[in-house]
């Protein structure tokens, strides 16, 4: 090889571990935000928000003729910061039930803490800044048409959430809603069906 060819080889060598060097610092080989992660029963997430555990879930036709489906997510969840936050804040909530018929789904409920011997929920809806673990039930009722009832589990996305405006134009205020890009999990859990209410 001659001393030009050498130094053109040179050349284009070290521009392509400048581009590549250059493409690593600016996190173009890290995960995309958009790839939600899948994880299993238990797997502990930090969402940004609040550090969640989620379990299991269950399913029941409670009667009525109004959304007589009840889905309850349940799990533990802390909080490492050092103020009360809620775990579902609206209008948009960073959790929701994928694939459950048509849609998908965000949870309108929520309980902490278990049920009192009546089996009537905790009123609390502020996980407290103490890094505890504590118990959460996360609820979605349905019509028949809308649940899938024959489902042996149920997949549900956990995005990260960031605090900051609910809207475009500043109307709403502020809260903690999925952050664009963050990062996300498919969390896959196995659902019991009990007997109607």
């Amino acid at each position: 090889m001659d001393l030009k060819t050498r130094r053109i080889a040179i050349i284009v060598a070290a521009l392509v571990a400048a581009a590549i060097v250059l493409i690593w610092a600016l996190g173009g080989f890290e995960q995309r935000g958009s790839e939600a992660l899948a994880v299993g029963p238990g797997t502990e997430i930090d969402a940004g928000n609040l550090v969640l555990r989620l379990e299991s879930a269950t399913l029941q036709d409670k009667g009525g003729d109004y959304r007589p489906w009840e889905l309850l997510i349940h799990g533990q969840v802390r909080n490492p910061s050092d103020e009360d936050r809620v775990v579902v804040d609206y209008p948009l909530s960073n959790i929701s039930l994928q694939g459950w018929g048509d849609k998908d789904v965000q949870f309108s409920q929520y309980y902490l803490g278990p049920a009192d011997d009546k089996g009537i929920p905790s009123p609390r809806k502020y996980v407290p800044p103490d890094d505890e673990w504590t118990q959460v039930t996360l609820k979605a009722t349905f019509d028949a048409a809308d649940a899938s009832l024959d489902a042996a589990e149920v997949r549900l996305l956990v995005q990260e959430a960031e605090f900051g405006p609910s809207d475009r134009f500043g109307y709403l205020p502020d809260s903690w809603s999925p952050k664009d890009g963050g990062q996300s999990w498919q969390v896959t859990l196995p659902l019991e069906l009990l007997p109607t209410a």
